[in-house]
This record gives C-alpha cells, sequence and structure tokens, in this order.
C-alpha cells in the first residue's frame, strides 16, 4: 500500500470532520490518536494512526468496513441475513427481503455500514435509497446501493 500526499490534518479540519462523524456515530474517532490525510490510487483516505481507516465517499469522510471492524460501531447499520452476504461480498445492491435489522434514524441518501447477522461483524459500506424506518415494512425491491465491500478495489488498497 503506497500512501501518496501523506500529510497530517490542521486542528480545524480534525474538528469539523470530527464533529460531522461524533453527530452520526456518538464516538470520537480522533481523541488522542494522530490522523493524517492521504491518497492511495485515486482514493481518499484519513489515516487514523498511520491506518486508512476512513475513506472518502463523494464528498463526505466515512468508515471504510476496515474503520468499521476496528471501531466496533453500533449506529449508521444495516443488517441483512446470511443469504445476503455472497451477493453483496460480489457487488450486489441490498434488497428488502435480505434486511433484518436498520438504524431507524437513516434516511434515504445516508451511508450505513451493513452488517451480517450471524456474526454481527460489517462487511460493506452502502448509499440508503430508502429510509431507514421505511425498510423492513417493504417485502421487495432494492433499498440501497452498495459502494463498498471487502474484496473490492477499495478493500485490497487498504488490507
Amino acid at each position: 500500500m503506497k500512501i501518496k500526499n501523506r500529510h497530517l490534518l490542521k486542528n480545524s479540519e480534525i474538528k469539523e470532520i470530527s464533529q460531522s462523524l461524533e453527530n452520526k456515530f456518538g464516538f470520537n474517532f480522533f481523541k488522542n490518536r494522530k490522523v493524517e490525510r492521504g491518497e492511495i490510487g485515486d482514493r481518499e483516505f484519513l489515516l487514523i494512526d498511520g491506518e486508512p481507516l476512513l475513506s472518502k465517499f463523494e464528498d463526505v469522510f466515512f468508515p471504510n468496513v476496515k474503520g468499521a471492524l476496528k471501531f466496533n460501531l453500533e449506529k449508521n447499520y444495516l443488517t441483512v441475513d446470511q443469504g445476503a452476504v455472497p451477493y453483496v461480498i460480489n457487488g450486489a445492491d441490498i434488497m428488502a427481503p435480505g434486511v433484518v435489522d436498520v438504524d431507524y434514524d437513516l434516511i434515504e441518501g445516508d451511508l450505513a455500514i451493513v452488517m451480517e447477522e450471524e456474526h454481527n461483524k460489517p462487511f460493506a459500506v452502502v448509499r440508503l435509497i430508502k429510509d431507514g424506518a421505511d425498510i423492513l415494512e417493504l417485502d421487495k425491491g432494492k433499498v440501497a446501493k452498495n459502494i463498498h465491500h471487502i474484496r473490492d478495489e477499495l478493500w485490497e488498497k487498504i488490507d
């Protein structure tokens, strides 16, 4: 993993990103940690204590799968049954029948961490196309767009 343009973040940048993440997760990702910005290939990351744990998805930093595994996050999640896992790992979007639990505070357009039901471990990041409160009521259809999962190009860059 070759990191380009690596540099420490200014305190004002850390504060802005930290507040956004803390509002979403109720957790301070940066407390007593070294925070750097860097690029791996064409992807922008935040490195926390040297590890690329937050990725820039469109215009916002959000935990990638490695970050979600590291921090054991309990908010902004969508849980799928075991039958959905192999499809999502291969890049499929999330379909309503596979969802068994969801953070009801999520709204359409939010990013969410996908957890698998049996071990409650994160394995993907998605962008919701339905509100969290409505997802469990649906019997069919797509509810979230898969934007990052284990074994994808981003995973290979940071692993």
